[in-house]
């Protein structure tokens, strides 16, 4: 399970000119799985021009504990200690009566790391436990990371709204993310 909150705001100055700052924090806990903490901070600078904007996005992320190879039970997820990213950006989004359509790209520098962490095997009676010697190795990741993806939405009669989201998302050498959906909202 994981629970926690967001806060942000988004200044709009004079031209299209625009700026957006976040903070987050997340408490993971769960059967077989060790507690954790995430907290990030999110930063854009841009400027919106004719359905466009670009600019620039920065990202910091952090995790107590690295539970990328977490193995017993549930598995594990991407969880580095630090990561950073710094990425120019650029969108295009399109709103009519009916249709909406925002798509974008990104391309910029990641840094990330995960700190070492014991191995955790099951044994015969089926208790977790931990070998001392054995460690996952520390790993830092340096590199470019894209990002791309659309949404598309079709408002419907009675305020209903049928969409689809796509993104594909490379952070690091090690992993990468697919995300894709349909939904159905009611706006009030």
């Amino acid at each position: 399970m994981r629970a926690g909150g967001n806060l942000g705001y988004t200044f709009s100055f004079s031209d299209g000119y625009f700026a957006n700052a976040s903070i987050s924090a997340a408490f993971y806990h769960g059967h077989n799985v060790e507690t954790n903490h995430q907290f990030k901070v999110e930063a854009v600078l841009g400027r919106y021009y004719k359905g466009f904007s670009f600019g620039l996005f920065g990202l910091a992320e952090t995790y107590k504990q690295n539970q990328n190879n977490f193995t017993f039970g549930h598995g594990g997820y991407y969880s580095p200690q630090m990561a950073f990213l710094i990425t120019p950006f650029v969108s295009y989004e399109h709103k009519s009566e009916k249709h909406y359509f925002k798509g974008g790209l990104a391309v910029g520098y990641y840094q990330d790391r995960l700190d070492s962490v014991k191995m955790y095997l099951k044994n015969t009676g089926g208790d977790t436990s931990t070998i001392n010697d054995l460690y996952y190795a520390a790993e830092r990741h340096k590199n470019l990371s894209g990002n791309i993806g659309f949404i598309y939405e079709y408002t419907m009669p009675n305020h209903f709204i049928i969409g689809t989201e796509n993104r594909a998302l490379q952070s690091s050498s090690d992993y990468r993310e697919i995300i894709s959906r349909v939904y159905l909202k009611k706006e009030f």
